[in-house]
């Protein structure tokens, strides 16, 4: 596996239009200064509730495991005195017949001489030890379930906060949700030049990452496979390769590939063999995922809500990249799909077969 630099078209079209038709999750602080700062501020309020999301999930786990765990039952103190009734009264029973006995013993040893009685009543402490050992088990039992309530007690105080804590992370996961829409219509509306602008710089930053991203050695004519490729997803294109406006706005922007309408959690699979060279978030498409296929050859698959790969790896068509999602769409959920040859964007549509 080799590394290279890409040429200076390699992602730039690319990149302009996925990012002219995308942004990330957002919130609806101001804009940033600068004119990436509106891809950026998206891009970092959707990292922010990815986090939230999964100190969620931490706390849903804890709170699955301690009910799973049958400890809480412990918390029921009644429960467990109801449960051990019979238990207490054998103990007491045999406790009051020690004791009529030992009184019983006392009073005779009244009536005899004092060696006599001095023997009566060390036989009766050399048994009593014996006579109590007999209900060690049941106290012990009933030591470690007063123990157990007391446990109970705790984590049922502990699960009463994670159900707190659980219920305050939900109402910011939703303030968050909120606020990202607020922040795509802002954008959407003020942006203006300046969202355009800071989609050439995001694309410019991509194509600065291909320094580092490896090469697919093949030597295979992808070329030839032209017409017969099958699409990422089975879903309808609402965007066909060529410019298109974007949501709610008079803006015309570059489109270079395709987008299509799919539910979030749609898997995505790539169009044909190769070697996976990206995948990650990146500002402007979100969680993306970009294939080498070898000859000069690139597909990219943006947007996605999950990435099944990892670098370095390679992948056939039956293979799963991701699911589809909404990350970085300012259009609702969605795939935006590339492919490029030697760095140009090429129109998708007569690569795929014909059905």
């Amino acid at each position: 596996m080799t590394t290279r630099r890409f040429s200076v078209r390699l992602l730039t079209g690319a990149a302009l239009v996925a990012l002219l038709v995308a942004s990330t999750a957002g919130a609806s602080s101001p804009v940033v200064g600068a004119s990436a700062g509106w891809l950026q501020g998206l891009d970092a309020r959707e990292r922010e509730a990815i986090a939230l999301d999964e100190e969620l999930e931490r706390q849903q786990a804890q709170a699955r495991a301690l009910d799973a765990s049958g400890d809480l039952v412990m918390a029921d103190e009644h429960a467990v005195w109801r449960a051990t009734r019979g238990m207490r009264r054998d103990i007491s029973a045999r406790q009051a017949a020690w004791d009529g006995a030992s009184r019983k013993v006392a009073r005779q040893a009244v009536w005899q001489t004092p060696a006599r009685a001095d023997r009566f009543k060390r036989l009766l402490e050399l048994s009593e030890p014996a006579a109590m050992a007999t209900l060690k088990d049941e106290l012990d039992t009933l030591g470690e379930l007063a123990r157990g309530v007391e446990r109970g007690a705790e984590l049922l105080t502990w699960r009463t906060r994670l159900d707190v804590a659980i219920a305050e992370q939900q109402a910011l996961i939703a303030a968050r949700k909120r606020e990202r829409s607020l922040w795509i219509e802002r954008a959407l509306h003020q942006g203006g030049g300046e969202l355009n602008l800071a989609y050439v710089q995001a694309a410019q930053a991509l194509e600065d990452a291909g320094d580092t991203m490896p090469e697919n050695p093949s030597t295979a004519d992808f070329h030839r496979k032209k017409g017969a490729l099958v699409p990422p997803v089975s879903a309808p294109v609402t965007h066909p390769f060529g410019p298109r406006k974007l949501k709610g706005t008079q803006s015309t922007v570059r489109h270079t590939g395709l987008t299509y309408e799919v539910e979030v959690g749609t898997d995505v699979r790539p169009v044909s063999e190769g070697l996976v060279v990206f995948a990650e978030r990146f500002v402007g498409y979100g969680l993306l995922v970009m294939v080498d296929h070898g000859g000069g050859y690139h597909s990219l698959y943006a947007h996605l809500e999950r990435i099944e790969v990892e670098v370095g790896q390679r992948v056939g068509r039956a293979d799963v990249l991701g699911t589809s999602g909404e990350s970085g769409r300012l259009d609702g959920p969605g795939l935006y799909f590339e492919l490029r040859e030697r760095g140009r964007p090429v129109d998708p549509s007569p690569w795929f077969v014909t059905r």
